[in-house]
């Protein structure tokens, strides 16, 4: 018993590559983000979690493909250079302590006349 397979014509091939070469195109637009989109972006991932398509829903101009990639690319490395871990939006604890530690050296100087009065109000 031979089994025969079927074989689909050129057109059709070519036809499901030329969509799929579309479907990349349409999401390559490299679109800017707001100040205000990203803090909106921010927010409701801490609220929402991975669900890109209801954050987009509330950002009328992005897709959930490009808001997901835009968290993947830009935020998630920001927040992070914050010290703070973008997925349960705690600080990390060598940030903070390194912080503590800047602002005690700070106010130690300040308080021993150490620091010029433009340094102080910069």
């Amino acid at each position: 018993m031979s089994k025969s397979f079927y074989y689909p014509n050129k057109d059709k091939i070519q036809e499901a590559w030329s969509k799929d070469d579309s479907m990349a195109n349409c999401c390559s637009k490299r679109t800017n983000f707001s100040k205000e989109e990203d803090d909106l972006i921010i927010r409701f991932h801490a609220l929402l979690g991975d669900r890109w398509s209801l954050i987009a829903e509330r950002l009328p101009e992005h897709s959930g493909i490009e808001v997901k990639n835009y968290w993947d690319s830009h935020l998630k490395l920001k927040l992070t250079k914050m010290g703070i871990d973008p997925m349960n939006y705690r600080i990390h604890e060598y940030v903070h302590k390194k912080n503590l530690d800047f602002i005690a050296s700070r106010n130690k100087k300040l308080f021993n006349g150490e620091i010029s009065d433009a340094e102080s109000s910069a």
